[in-house]
């Protein structure tokens, strides 16, 4: 009795098989003259995600679309300069090796984009203009020695991580000089 249900159902298998082949082999129909009505929206499963981020030629388009006063440094290399969410300017670039991303935004609280472990110890300089002094905090990632410098002015918070481990004052030099370029005009 179990052999011949076991038969069975391998004919059973075996008819839906060739029937699935025998389909995959056939005509396709005939074309007709009215199109096949499409739907104007999207699923959540096939909407497409739009990127957070928009390329814009130079610092001027951040001034000009959020308010923010942001350059590279003038010897940088490889600038490209991004808004990300209509909201975070940034730049990335590369100086003397180093690859810099350099951010600013209109929002108190951490804006780099670097979520590592930093060692104890953060330091705080303050770096006098004649009209302005900023304070520049630097912390080290614990694991690999890269540097992230912070500091505001004004209203706007701005963020600098070299990808590299490089002298702490090497990225307080570099802050000071973005900021002439970007908002002090000493």
């Amino acid at each position: 009795m179990k052999t011949k249900r076991k038969q069975t159902i391998a004919l059973a298998g075996a008819l839906s098989l060739l029937l699935l082949m025998a389909g995959c082999g056939g005509e396709a129909p005939a074309e007709t003259t009215q199109p096949t009505p499409t739907s104007t929206v999207e699923s959540e499963d096939t909407a497409q995600v739009v990127s957070p981020m928009k390329s814009v030629e130079n610092g001027d388009a951040f001034l000009r679309e959020l308010g923010i006063g942001l350059n590279a440094p003038l010897d940088a290399e490889d600038a490209t300069y991004d808004i990300i969410d209509d909201h975070l300017c940034q730049i990335l670039f590369t100086m003397d090796g180093v690859d810099y991303t350099l951010r600013a935004a209109k929002e108190d609280g951490d804006i780099s984009g670097v979520y590592e472990e930093f060692a104890d110890g953060a330091k705080a300089l303050c770096i006098d203009g004649e009209s302005v002094s900023i304070e520049v905090t630097v912390q080290t990632v614990l694991s690999s020695g890269n540097k992230l410098a912070t500091w505001n002015f004004q209203d706007t918070y701005y963020s600098l991580y070299a990808s590299s481990d490089v002298e702490e004052s090497v990225v307080t030099d570099l802050a000071w000089t973005i900021s002439q370029r970007s908002f002090l005009r000493d």
